[in-house]
């Protein structure tokens, strides 16, 4: 009995993993076709928006080199998974007078992938 329950529970942890796997891939997918053509994961690398390299859990506004708008810079808030999401669902109407034209990410299951993704950036 105990070895059954050894084998399940390595199967539990395997399938997890692999589901984890499929999430980030799914998640990269979701950077590569909604935010990649603005931002660069690469540290440093500013393109039209600032770098999303170690975003979360980063203040706003603090990705040095890119000029952010007054907006964001007074916002004085932590990109963590709720701030990431709400961010992402509406810019201008989480944070009025960003800079941002993205009007948001449509699809709802996108967010948790992308956030998952955009946490292994470090």
């Amino acid at each position: 009995m105990k070895t059954s329950f050894n084998v399940i529970a390595l199967a539990a942890l395997l399938t997890s993993g692999i589901a984890w796997a499929d999430g980030l891939q799914l998640g990269r997918d979701v950077f590569i076709n909604q935010c990649s053509g603005c931002h660069s994961v690469l540290p440093g690398k500013v393109k039209v928006g600032p770098s999303l390299f170690g975003v979360v859990g980063r203040h706003t506004a603090q990705e040095a080199g890119f000029d952010y708008s007054q907006a964001m810079r007074r916002a004085n808030l932590i990109w963590d998974r709720d701030t990431l999401i709400g961010y992402l669902s509406s810019p201008k109407k989480f944070l009025p007078g960003v800079k941002m034209t993205y009007p948001g990410l449509a699809d709802a299951n996108a967010f948790e992938p992308l956030y998952e993704y955009l946490s292994t950036l470090k």
